[in-house]
């Protein structure tokens, strides 16, 4: 069989062949191209303070925008909605009045929410630290309350001790020596009254020192 005679008989069958693979790849572009994908990053050992911020990522392919949530058991609790996924990642700003627990898990999908769309959980549970004032002059700005220095002149301190110790005190006048046992140890100055009372009188008529008292 010669060529020409060749080409004539299987041309038909080329020509199918070729809009086949044609097809076929135009099929396989469209899937790919359609083809939805969502991942969030691990969190894995992940440990965040109420109030502190955090860096959210996520991988997402043909998904336009994201919501974000935090949840602990079955309740969410929105981080951020209608979100760009495009972007990748999102600095989460947590809420100070977060409670402290290691059950919490972050969850990215796709927005608005429907049935069908991407969603994915983060495989491990992050932690969340509940803030802690770390003294009595950070609470008291915290709540806007008036702000007076330690050195304020003519103050007097309030403190707690540090020591627990059972209903015998050994009188009033034993409560005073364990709070002046326990100013000395911590190198505060002066004399010390332990805030508390009797049947005869009371803990706040026990304090006579007029002014400020921090």
């Amino acid at each position: 069989m010669d060529k020409e005679t060749f080409f004539q008989e299987y041309k038909g069958v080329a020509i199918a062949v070729a809009a086949v693979v044609i097809l076929g790849f135009i099929f396989l572009t469209n899937f790919i191209l359609s083809t939805k994908q969502l991942a969030l990053a691990d969190q894995k050992g992940v440990s965040i303070k109420a109030g502190d911020s955090h860096t959210i990522k996520w991988s997402a392919t043909n998904i336009k925008k994201v919501g974000i949530v935090l949840y602990n058991g079955n309740t969410p609790e929105w981080i951020v909605q209608d979100f760009a996924a495009s972007a990748g990642k999102y600095v989460w700003n947590s809420s100070p009045s977060l409670a402290s627990g290691g059950d919490y898990r972050i969850a990215v999908f796709e927005y608005p929410w429907r049935n069908g769309n991407k969603i994915a959980y983060a495989a491990n549970t992050i932690n969340i630290v509940g803030k802690q004032y770390v003294s009595c002059e950070d609470f008291g700005i915290q709540q806007e309350w008036p702000f007076l220095a330690d050195n304020y002149a003519g103050a007097h301190k309030v403190f707690i001790t540090s020591g627990s110790w059972s209903g015998k005190l050994g009188g009033v006048a034993g409560a005073d020596e364990k709070c002046n046992q326990e100013a000395k140890k911590n190198n505060y100055e002066g004399s010390y009254v332990a805030f508390v009372g009797t049947d005869k009188v009371s803990a706040v008529d026990r304090i006579t020192r007029g002014g400020i008292y921090m």
